[in-house]
């Protein structure tokens, strides 16, 4: 398996995502109350559950950001080991590369060495690990959804560009994620304003849907390392073979 660190880390949030699920459902039952050992009941009042609800998305907006960083990761290391140079990259991923070279801040001759393919390459993930060490993921700036993440499949190599078959790396619950996260973080809503138009199923399904999508698109990741997709592909040898 390449992808067992996502795979610990989204198991562990679904455990999170879960057990807050389970806290919610029971936060919203008629007259229910929370109570610390030797204290008296404290009621959970109305406005405090619709806070409650909005929060939910908070949760799941962090462990959508969360997987899809662990994963780029992964994809990252996996390049990193196979000590793979420039023109070894499939197309898209040798386009990403060339880009950060014309954008980047590093002297060029005074960094490069002959022949510069594994070089060009050691920059490019040098620099990807430097912006997300400061804490500021290249492929997300906040705001991470279904579309998102196609658009850095294409990028990587791991989405086909073919809707049908990308469809599996998105859900509308992950926009959704993102816009009510969106919508806290600025401060265009309340959490008690977004809270109240929120049904626990409607919560309940978003959950779902949103951890099973991040399972799929992990699979997908673990496919794509496996077959080193990142490469280039080979050209048979029956194809190189002259004629006689």
């Amino acid at each position: 398996m390449k992808t067992e660190l996502s795979q610990d880390l989204l198991k562990s949030r679904r455990k999170e995502v879960t057990g807050y699920l389970r806290f919610l459902e029971s936060a919203l039952e008629t007259n229910a109350t929370v109570q610390s050992i030797g204290a008296s009941p404290l009621s959970l009042e109305l406005e405090l559950t619709h806070t409650l609800k909005a929060n939910t998305y908070l949760l799941l907006y962090n462990t959508i950001e969360a997987v899809m960083s662990q994963l780029l990761a992964e994809i990252h290391d996996e390049i990193k080991t196979s000590n793979a140079n420039l023109d070894d990259l499939n197309p898209n991923l040798y386009l990403e590369v060339i880009r950060k070279l014309k954008q980047g801040e590093e002297i060029i001759e005074d960094n490069f060495s002959h022949p510069c393919g594994r070089p060009f390459v050691e920059y490019w993930l040098r620099d990807y690990k430097k912006r997300v060490s400061a804490n500021r993921n290249p492929h997300f700036s906040g705001n991470i959804d279904g579309k998102r993440i196609k658009t850095i499949g294409l990028k990587y190599g791991f989405a086909t560009g073919n809707d049908a078959v990308d469809s599996k790396l998105t859900h509308a619950a992950l926009q959704k994620a993102k816009n009510h996260r969106n919508t806290l973080a600025h401060g265009e809503k309340s959490f008690t304003d977004l809270g109240r138009g929120l049904s626990y199923t409607q919560i309940r399904d978003d959950a779902v849907a949103t951890l099973r999508t991040l399972s799929t698109i992990r699979l997908v990741v673990d496919d794509f390392l496996k077959s080193e997709g990142y490469l280039r592909p080979r050209v048979a040898l029956a194809l190189l073979t002259p004629i006689a």
